[in-house]
């Protein structure tokens, strides 16, 4: 519908990552970790990189009696996303919701930040 993407109307949930300082779409990193089979639930913001700027940080829900892991999930990424819009590093456990179910993504911000820093 629109030819030129930078006239295109963003979603709500438009959060920019910028590694290297290229505008990456959480919402278009974040898809690739829904695909896997063993993903019940993940989000995707950004980390502090004290090289790049920012590097995507996928938090991710597994499903009930699955096992996942960092690397599986790094090779998955890898095979469906280019190399610099990959996450570089995963969080496993549940993921904060609000009351309605909706991922409190100010909360995934700051974990990723108290992690980065360490």
């Amino acid at each position: 519908m629109f030819s030129d993407p930078h006239l295109a109307p963003r979603p709500a949930n438009f959060q920019p990552l910028s590694p290297i300082g290229l505008l990456e779409r959480t919402i278009e990193v974040e898809n690739v970790p829904h695909q896997h089979p063993d993903v019940l639930l993940g989000a995707v913001v950004g980390a502090p990189h004290p090289k790049w700027g920012e590097t995507a940080c996928a938090f991710i829900e597994a499903k009930e009696d699955r096992n996942l892991d960092a690397s599986a999930m790094e090779v998955f990424c890898r095979e469906h996303l280019s190399g610099i819009r990959h996450p570089r590093r995963f969080v496993f456990g549940e993921l904060p919701r609000t009351a309605t179910g909706k991922i409190q993504k100010f909360i995934l911000r700051e974990r990723a930040k108290e992690t980065s820093d360490k």
